[in-house]
């Protein structure tokens, strides 16, 4: 599938209608920040599994929302969503914001951990965007003003027993997004990472146990059953407020748990790995 035609549109700031484009959209922190956004003002591109998911939704009666079906594990999912986003470009929309969001928990053992399994959790947590990436980055590059993040996990930064391969494919995003923030930088372009602890989603109702003898207790198992609640709605206006702004910083914190431990591991340690970083890509 070739990439969409990309015509520059000249349309005055004060007509175009600001843009945030959110995989994940139909539950958990994603749906939130569906929610807030448009609450805010913003015109939302919601990518969803399946449309249906909106029906009961109070969101879905918002002309501001763009609904894009779409499974994230097609092997076109980015020519997709390049084609979606050109043609609004195109028509007097401007990107502020893309938000990579969906994702995908297995909680086993890596003993337990059937390989098919654990190539469909990489797939959904870091191929799909990947694949996003490589196709929507010369649309943003030529506009050169929108932010680019990603929602990780503690787990990225340690791995946990019956996490292990949940906690790898959130390791290898961040890697790639700390290059990604490298290869932006001279663009203007903004990239980083919403890091949070744990907070109530459907990712905890994805799980799967491999077997009744797994490590995983009884709560993981059956995964959570309540509703999204106060502390989604907290991450995600604090991740809105992010996103209204100029990012400070690459990584942050979505709550006071993942904030004490990643202060830890990367107050100082952070900023020498990013220096590092460049100094060994000037080298190169």
């Amino acid at each position: 599938m070739k990439r969409a035609k990309i015509n520059i549109v000249t349309v005055s700031d004060k007509l175009m209608k600001p843009l945030m484009v959110i995989t994940g959209a139909a539950s958990g922190l994603g749906a939130e920040l569906t929610k807030q956004a448009l609450i805010a003002g913003y015109h939302v591109l919601a990518i969803v599994r399946n449309k249906s998911s909106f029906k009961n939704s109070t969101a879905s009666e918002n002309s501001a929302l763009h609904i894009l079906q779409l499974d994230l594990n097609r092997h076109d999912c980015g020519e997709v969503l390049q084609e979606k986003l050109a043609v609004m470009l195109n028509d007097g929309f401007s990107l502020k914001a893309l938000i990579f969001n969906a994702g995908e928990h297995h909680c086993s053992t890596i003993e337990e951990h059937p390989l098919e399994d654990a190539k469909r959790l990489f797939d959904t947590n870091f191929f799909s965007v990947l694949r996003c990436l490589q196709e929507v980055l010369p649309l943003i590059r030529e506009r050169g003003e929108a932010q680019i993040w990603a929602t990780s996990s503690l787990s990225a930064h340690m791995g946990l027993p019956s996490d292990g391969l949940y906690a790898a494919s959130k390791a290898a995003l961040e890697r790639l997004f700390e290059s990604l923030r490298l290869e932006l930088e001279p663009f203007g372009i903004d990239v980083g990472l919403l890091v949070p602890s744990t907070f109530e989603s459907r990712l905890m109702r994805q799980e799967q146990v491999v077997s009744e003898n797994s490590s995983c207790d009884q709560a993981q198992r059956t995964g959570s059953t309540s509703t999204p609640g106060k502390s989604v709605t907290i991450l995600a206006s604090r991740f809105l407020e992010i996103l209204k702004g100029t990012p400070e910083s690459f990584r942050y914190p979505g709550d006071s748990k993942a904030e004490a431990i990643l202060d830890q591991l990367y107050v100082d340690f952070g900023i020498q790995r990013l220096g590092l970083a460049k100094q060994w890509s000037d080298r190169n």
